[in-house]
């Protein structure tokens, strides 16, 4: 449905966010760790707006869920979210890589 909608440009579209989101997922964590919610807060506003220009809105839904912990200022699930993420992020990225080498 993607590529009806965006056309020949998918394939790029899809490339950027391959290279970006392992970087957003690791400021995720270090915000975390570092208990920097405006970090956490950006980054995950920031995975949950490129995964839904993706069409991956399983990880869109997990991004936002922490970044509205983060606006609730309630931490406490904040990191079995991460995890979370960080395991649908490694299908979707497989997914979209297999997608890729296909068109």
């Amino acid at each position: 449905m993607l590529k009806e909608v965006i056309g020949e440009d998918l394939k790029e579209i899809l490339e950027v966010f391959l290279q970006t989101a392992p970087g957003e997922l690791a400021a995720i964590q270090q915000a975390f760790d570092q208990q920097d919610q405006a970090g956490l807060r950006l980054h995950s506003h920031t995975l949950k707006g490129s995964a839904a220009n993706v069409g991956a809105t399983g990880l869109s839904l997990q991004a936002k869920k922490v970044e509205d912990a983060v606006k609730a200022n309630d931490l406490s699930s904040v990191g079995e979210d991460i995890q979370q993420i960080e395991e649908t992020l490694s299908a979707v990225l497989q997914a979209l890589q297999d997608y890729i080498n296909k068109i």
